[in-house]
């Protein structure tokens, strides 16, 4: 197998880690997959696979990972007790070759989600380019992907722990995804994006990961999303970001920086690349706390996100004088989320 150094630069998320305040093995679990993952992909991109080619075999390794809230391993099941998923592939446009999208939302019964997004784009006709529920599993079968029964007996178990804690079945972790961003030289932007979703999530809803909004690639970056995907709709995050540089002249680091100052309450991360293969992995930083776990490979150097430990995390003070760590604000910002009775602790800097 020939390989050619330093072909591109590729960036990858397993979402925000839902670990950070409980498990911290599972954090580093995370961490170390996603570096193993990217350096496997990033083998592949030298062997001059076609760059949609690679997006989908990374994505792949991240639903095979039962780590990851991706694909029927990882998948969270919704409040009916049926896991559903959604996923996106986009390829930016390139020399005479328009942008395309291709996303399937909420599909069941399949494994691998990305590759029936990869199908259909390949396939692709004017009036099919993205499919939803009943329409979007059988299409999957109808190409020959095969039928996959259901996710794993700790997603179950996370499930009915859920409705047992509360009755109307809302999950109170972060949302977790899985995406991708390559640039290469020769060959156009590409963004994949795969979720399995929140346990507990009522029948129906629609998040980020199927739409432009969270999953977006064009002629100056590619763009995938996770956390909370109704903020990340509200923002059309991935295609804003884009937008401002493409239509605004703005370079990355200042589109990136007036999107985010737009939503910058809610847990929302992203990973950008731009066409010369400059990375961007950055997060909303809720309390000064990293809390996507993200990994980019340059060629030469693969680096990973490094995490604190959030629960011990002091980052101020309230009206009140009392220390505010960012596990207080965590559970305000649920709360308030979720109910819509708690205000946000009111912080100044510690000195």
């Amino acid at each position: 197998m020939i390989r050619n150094k330093q072909k591109g630069s590729i960036s990858i998320h397993g979402g925000f880690s839902d670990e950070l305040f409980d498990d911290w093995d599972t954090v580093e679990n995370k961490r170390m997959a996603l570096v193993q993952i990217i350096r496997d992909g990033y083998e592949f991109l030298e062997t001059d696979a076609p760059v949609v080619e690679v997006a989908s075999h990374i994505v792949k390794m991240l639903e095979n990972n039962p780590l990851f809230n991706a694909g029927g391993k990882g998948g969270k099941i919704q409040q009916d007790g049926m896991a559903r998923f959604s996923a996106s592939i986009m390829v930016g446009d390139y020399q005479d070759v328009l942008r395309k999208f291709a996303g399937v939302i909420n599909i069941n019964s399949i494994e691998f989600p990305s590759q029936v997004v990869l199908q259909l784009l390949k396939r692709r006709k004017i009036n099919n380019s993205v499919l939803s529920g009943a329409g979007a599993t059988d299409y999957a079968h109808k190409i020959g992907i095969s039928f996959y029964p259901f996710t794993t007996k700790e997603r179950f178990e996370e499930w009915r722990k859920t409705f047992e804690s509360d009755s109307s079945g809302r999950e109170h972790k972060k949302t977790s995804t899985v995406g991708v961003v390559i640039s290469t030289p020769g060959q156009p932007l590409v963004a994949m994006t795969s979720t399995g979703g929140t346990t507990g999530n009522w029948r129906g809803r629609v998040g980020d990961s199927g739409l432009p909004a969270g999953n977006y690639a064009g002629s100056h970056v590619a763009v995938s999303c996770t956390g909370w995907g109704e903020e990340i709709i509200n923002e059309g995050l991935a295609s804003s970001i884009h937008a401002l540089v493409e239509l605004g002249g703005m370079d990355l680091e200042s589109s990136v920086k007036a999107v985010f100052s737009r939503c910058e309450s809610f847990p929302i991360g992203t990973i950008i690349v731009d066409r010369n293969g400059k990375m961007i992995c950055t997060d909303s930083q809720i309390s000064n706390c990293e809390y996507m776990i993200w990994a980019k490979h340059d060629g030469v150097n693969i680096e990973v996100s490094k995490h604190k430990r959030p629960s011990e995390l002091q980052i101020g003070h309230d009206r009140k004088g009392d220390i505010v760590t960012s596990k207080r604000i965590a559970e305000a910002m649920k709360m308030k989320f979720e109910a819509k009775l708690v205000e946000l602790p009111a912080v100044t800097t510690l000195k």
